[in-house]
């Protein structure tokens, strides 16, 4: 599976699920803690207005679970 991230002008980090590897939440979690806030600030500051990110998602099982959730309140 091939995970994109993408702005308004172009596609940012993308990242291959290792074989064997579910999309879990916990997966999920540890992606956007550990590697999309920080890769953003790092390569698109100006993203992160105020420090806030918008981040869009659906509403599968792991993006909506309570850590999850809890870590992307912590972001405003």
């Amino acid at each position: 599976m091939l995970i994109v991230r993408h702005t308004t002008e172009r596609v940012i980090p993308t990242h291959a699920l290792p074989a064997g590897q579910t999309f879990d939440e916990e997966y999920y979690y540890r992606r956007l803690q550990h590697y999309l806030r920080p890769a953003m600030r790092h390569k698109r500051r100006r993203l992160l207005q105020n420090n806030v990110p918008i981040v869009l998602y659906d509403n599968a099982r792991c993006h909506v679970t309570s850590n999850v959730t809890r870590l992307l309140r912590r972001w405003q």
